[in-house]
């Protein structure tokens, strides 16, 4: 898909653009003016059909006493299953994860670090920006969106810096022509 011309083109170097959320991830690449979606995986809550699992104890004159559900879905599991998965898609992508310029990440501020930490050490090198925040589903270009605004604020953060002699000669030029 053609990337809007108001958001970054990502002309000279090739990005990867990992979404993730708690139960589900999304790889994104994006290079010379368009993006596309090269994988995505989610992993499910099991479903557990009637009241299958569920229990009642009763107490002689009391009534229910206990009431619950063996089959509750445990967040341990799903996130050992989201990972045990995300070891897998890192596997399969390895060579288009080492062969870009650029990783930006996007997770939730609990998972970003967890993520990183089960990436490979070359491409963990290669994560440019991380965004804490959840936007997995969302349209590339709001995650694009996102991109640019951290672009323009770190380029404004460089560009108001105090500049040597020499570095303002170099502008000075650069403007006349």
């Amino acid at each position: 898909m053609q990337i809007s011309k108001d958001l970054p083109q990502f002309n000279i170097k090739e990005a990867l653009i990992i979404v993730s959320a708690k139960h589900g991830l999304e790889l994104y690449r994006a290079y010379q003016g368009s993006v596309e979606k090269l994988e995505s995986f989610e992993v499910e809550n099991p479903r557990y059909s009637d009241k299958e699992g569920f229990f009642m104890s009763r107490g002689k004159n009391v009534g229910t006493i206990r009431a619950g559900t063996v089959g509750e879905i445990k967040d341990g599991d799903i996130k050992r299953d989201f990972f045990q998965k995300l070891k897998d898609f890192l596997k399969n992508h390895r060579e288009q994860l080492e062969g870009c310029s650029e990783i930006y990440l996007f997770a939730p501020d609990t998972l970003i670090t967890e993520l990183k930490e089960e990436m490979p050490e070359n491409i963990q090198k290669k994560i440019f920006m991380e965004f804490a925040a959840n936007y997995h589903k969302s349209h590339p270009f709001k995650v694009l969106e996102k991109i640019d605004k951290a672009l323009t604020k770190k380029i404004d953060a460089i560009k108001s810096k105090p500049q040597s002699e020499e570095e303002k000669k170099i502008l000075e030029i650069g403007k006349d022509r």
